[in-house]
């Protein structure tokens, strides 16, 4: 399923080279490229370090409804497992605000 998303506008608006949001959020290159053009859809680690790293919501970078509530999904579950330390948890709180 092909997941639409705004993270080139987004990294455009910062100013930021892809390697230079590859490094910030601990990936290559390659694999922002590769989610820009849609290529591989992002990984939910990947999408929530991103919506992190530019204090957004998930969900205004990556435009599928059913990806959305998966998110919400895996979110609530960690939540309830009181593992959100473990996994990014400010990152899954910021998307949570709005879930």
């Amino acid at each position: 399923m092909a997941v639409k998303n705004d993270l080139k506008k987004l990294r455009k608006e910062q100013r930021l080279k892809q390697a230079d949001l590859a490094t910030a959020i601990g990936m290559c290159d390659r694999s922002i490229s590769n989610i820009e053009l849609e290529k591989n859809p992002a990984s939910l680690e990947t999408a929530l370090r991103l919506a992190a790293y530019f204090k957004v919501h998930v969900d205004d970078i990556f435009h599928n409804i059913y990806l959305r509530c998966l998110y919400c999904l895996l979110s609530f579950k960690l939540l309830v497992n009181k593992r959100t330390d473990v996994f990014l948890g400010e990152s899954v709180l910021i998307f949570l605000q709005d879930c």
